[in-house]
């Protein structure tokens, strides 16, 4: 409060003027910065004793004093709304002893007021007693129903809370406080704190909303979700100033000087491949079938898929099939769900839960579904490239029209325009890679010593990129490459994941074993150079600038259900999974990545290590959300320059909040299920995201309702709206709620309650 400023600074309904007085006396303003204010009049200034020596004194040093100032109506005041303020000052605000509503109708009407005065940059200083911010700062803290709601008021008019500190009545000696109107007595003020708040972009609601979205990847143009279309535009490990880019460089140096890696460039590998299965996912019976891991992405390529009628459209006919193949799988988890929150059948559920420790951990990392992709659609040179938009108000649509992408009917038109052509000749359909795993055949070609194995893997299955080719001798020097890339999969909406993520891979070729031990015990050979190169890449890890003193990385066995199916692999284990932990805390140890042990076809063993570079930097900057490093706000954005600068002069390198306490609202959404269609609870997801974008931070199935009389179905989920940058009033969320609905219905054909 009375540290020095540039600008203006405005105090509000300063009681008798002494704060102000003290403020000069005692802080590092000057008079002619400050404008004091007062809601009193000539006449009943009079009933506080010290105002008018106070307004004197004040005026004589140069300050300007007003009186008959409404802290509700600033921008209309005809002296105040003529200059812009680095600092508001409202201490202690009153509008009523009993009334509550008419306190936080006060400081709403005071933010909307001010925040049309307040210069670029500048805060808004707000003083209330002990327990009146309702926020987790109040000791003690009263119950949010029971305060002001300070957080939620500012909020409305675009302010979020940037700071919060005690306010020390004895730092300002002449300070008196004063009561209610006309009443010149003193308040207990011990426990008061003092909120500042800044002004912040706030929470938008477009009018239309956008379902498919256009992306160029590699030279070519694929229709996709807007929302992943949007996350992949922006390539955070190119982008300047990024720290995701700063951690893939600094590891990258590290790995480069411990084992003389060769880094490729991140377009060597495609990110965009054929089919709409991933060739990767997580050992388990439905990956394992007759057709074996060949048969992986059998169903996925172009040829397999359903010529159609030319009816539909490509995603319909994909849909349909993917239903087909699963139905036994569903049926079997929808066994397991919850009616009520009773699950039918306990002992099953549980039988189910325990089957591994290991398994929840992995699918961090690694899908347990090969179908967990999002469709890529190429664009045809003679529909071009075109968002599709769907108008809010055209919610009295029949629910039977859809959003229909113009790149999947024209792939749809080319399956059943030509019944003699093979479908293939299509090439239309693709998905976006979920890990670099899936190029795993082709890394590991590339430090293969068999060139003929390298020649016959590139041309059956490993998608490298012509263009940025890079010859076996560059690659072969040490024995090891790092790779990094962006990956992207469909996930449920929690707090700290997002469906685009960044990874870095390690891959060091281990010793040969002949053909014969590696058709039998393929991942239980050279153990002792496994173990050694995987302890010298923890030493590695932890030496890089990106973990400081404060982090320990720690590797921890996996031991079951550990085996990952990679299309072109004779085997791959997961051995390890890589932990850091904060030394300084007593906090759990989080997953930042993966080693594994991998077999190929042609007896070569080598050791994998995939690492999540989002987790990495948000664990080691303390980043409460990976949501964060796509901000653009500029109070995020200078923190997050300033971890990819390493400026010496920065002090300190963790992230500080830009929103404190940021406020959460939760609402929920009803149905019954369609009745002509199966429920897809990922094309729920999806419409949350490319609806509300980043702003539904978590949605979780509260219940889950059969009506015995009728055999529909009932589902009731809970969405959490929150931003941890943006300031993001009620209003907003129940909007954005709105919006959702209405999309769900249209989309899904469901019956809202």
């Amino acid at each position: 409060m009375e540290s020095s400023c540039d600008g203006s600074v405005l105090l509000v309904g300063d009681g008798d003027f002494s704060f102000s007085l003290s403020l000069l006396k005692h802080g590092r303003l000057s008079p002619a910065q400050v404008t004091t204010s007062n809601l009193e009049t000539s006449e009943t200034i009079q009933h506080h004793k010290l105002a008018k020596n106070n307004m004197c004194e004040l005026e004589n040093k140069g300050a300007r004093v007003l009186l008959e100032v409404d802290a509700r109506e600033l921008h209309n005041h005809p002296v105040i709304n003529q200059n812009l303020y680095l600092r508001i000052i409202f201490n202690f605000p009153l509008a009523d002893r009993h009334n509550i509503k008419k306190n936080r109708a006060l400081l709403a009407d005071f933010f909307s007021s001010c925040s049309q005065v307040l210069a670029p940059g500048g805060h808004v200083m707000v003083t209330l007693c002990k327990g009146q911010g309702g926020t987790p700062a109040d000791r003690p803290q009263r119950s949010w129903h029971d305060s002001w709601q300070a957080l939620a008021m500012a909020a409305n008019a675009g302010f979020v809370l940037a700071d919060i500190f005690h306010f020390e009545a004895d730092s300002f000696p002449e300070y008196h406080s004063v009561g209610f109107r006309f009443q010149d007595k003193s308040f207990d003020t011990e426990g008061s704190l003092v909120h500042v708040f800044e002004k912040a972009n706030m929470v938008s609601v477009v009018e239309s909303v956008v379902a498919r979205g256009s992306v160029e990847l590699g030279g070519t143009t694929y229709s996709c979700s807007h929302y992943i279309a949007e996350k992949l535009k922006r390539n955070l490990l190119e982008e300047e100033d990024s720290p995701i880019g700063w951690v893939k460089k600094e590891l990258e140096l590290s790995l480069g000087q411990c084992f003389s890696s060769t880094k490729l460039p991140s377009g060597y590998l495609d990110a965009v491949l054929p089919g709409y299965k991933s060739s990767v996912c997580i050992g388990s019976s439905t990956a394992e079938s007759d057709a074996g891991v060949e048969g992986l992405h059998s169903l996925g390529t172009i040829s397999d898929l359903p010529t159609g009628s030319g009816d539909g459209d490509a995603l319909t006919e994909i849909k349909k099939q993917k239903d087909d193949d699963n139905l036994m799988r569903k049926r079997e988890l929808a066994s397991l769900q919850f009616a009520h929150g009773v699950g039918e059948s306990e002992e099953t559920r549980q039988s189910t839960s325990n089957s591994s420790d290991c398994l929840p951990l992995l699918t961090q990392f690694i899908p347990d579904n090969n179908e967990s992709v999002y469709v890529f659609i190429k664009s045809s040179a003679k529909t071009g490239q075109q968002d599709n938009e769907v108008n809010i108000e055209t919610e009295s649509e029949s629910n039977d029209q859809r959003v229909v992408d113009q790149d999947s009917v024209s792939c749809a038109a080319d399956f059943s325009e030509d019944n003699e052509q093979p479908v293939a000749d299509c090439d239309k359909v693709f998905h976006h890679r979920v890990s670099l795993l899936e190029s795993l055949t082709s890394l590991c070609s590339v430090l293969s010593e068999n060139s003929g194995e390298t020649q016959n893997l590139s041309s059956t299955g490993a998608h490298l990129l012509a263009a940025q080719e890079v010859s076996d001798a560059d690659l072969s020097v040490g024995h090891s490459i790092t790779v990094a890339g962006q990956c992207c999969r469909p996930r449920p909406i929690v707090s700290n994941t997002l469906q685009v993520y960044h990874e870095l891979g390690f891959i060091h070729k281990l010793s040969s074993v002949s053909e014969d031990l590696a058709e039998s015990a393929v991942c239980g050979n050279n153990n002792t150079d496994f173990e050694m190169i995987s302890s010298s890449l923890l030493s590695c890890l932890q030496k890089s600038t990106v973990f400081r003193d404060n982090s320990l990385l720690e590797t921890h066995p996996c031991p079951n259900s550990n085996k990952v199916m990679v299309e072109g692999m004779l085997e791959i284990k997961v051995v390890k999974l890589v932990y850091r932990k904060e030394i300084q805390t007593d906090s759990v140890s989080q997953p930042i990545g993966i080693i594994l042990k991998a077999t190929s076809h042609g007896s070569h063993q080598f050791l994998v290590s995939i690492l999540h570079l989002d987790s990495i930097i948000c664990q080691a900057r303390n980043i409460p959300d990976p949501r964060l490093l796509w901000s653009d706000s500029s109070k995020v954005l200078d923190q997050l320059k300033m971890f990819a600068a390493l400026h010496p002069s920065v002090s300190h390198d963790q992230y500080q909040a830009v929103s404190l306490y940021p406020m959460k609202f939760l609402h929920d959404l009803s149905f019954w299920e369609s009745s002509t269609q199966q429920f897809d609870e990922t094309e729920l997801l999806e419409v949350i995201r490319y609806v509300a974008q980043d702003c539904v931070v978590k949605v979780s199935l509260m219940d889950k309702y059969a009506e015995p009389e009728t055999g529909r179905t009932s589902r009731c989920y809970r969405l959490h709206f929150q931003s941890h940058s943006l300031a993001f009033p009620y209003s907003m969320s129940w909007k954005l709620q709105s919006l959702i609905r209405i999309e769900v219905a249209r989309r899904l054909d469901v019956v809202l309650r």
